[in-house]
């Protein structure tokens, strides 16, 4: 590794430790958490951000399927574990076929 590619890397993930979409972007990819396309991902982000530090006890993001929930939450919680291990987290998920 060169060493502007070891900066660029280091600067990556001192933004990833402080902002949850950037640590999306890192997990992931930059082509499923990009402002662009997905501009809601980002606003997931901020608010599970701001949760950390709010009064409420209990977050729920309800959005449709194939929107990233899971995976944001995914990387929500490990996240914030790494920012505070003391932490509880629960995730869950809710799935059904309709019959006619």
């Amino acid at each position: 590794m060169q060493l502007t590619e070891v900066t660029i890397l280091k600067a990556k993930c001192e933004l990833a430790s402080q902002s949850l979409f950037d640590y999306c972007k890192i997990r992931d990819s930059e082509e499923f958490y990009n402002e662009k396309d997905a501009p809601y991902l980002e606003k997931i982000c901020q608010g599970i951000q701001e949760f950390e530090y709010d009064d409420n006890e209990l977050l729920i993001v309800n959005m449709p399927p194939r929107h990233g929930k899971s995976r944001t939450a995914t990387n929500s919680a490990s996240w914030l574990l790494g920012r505070n291990p003391k932490y509880k987290i629960i995730t869950g998920t809710y799935n059904t076929l309709f019959k006619d």
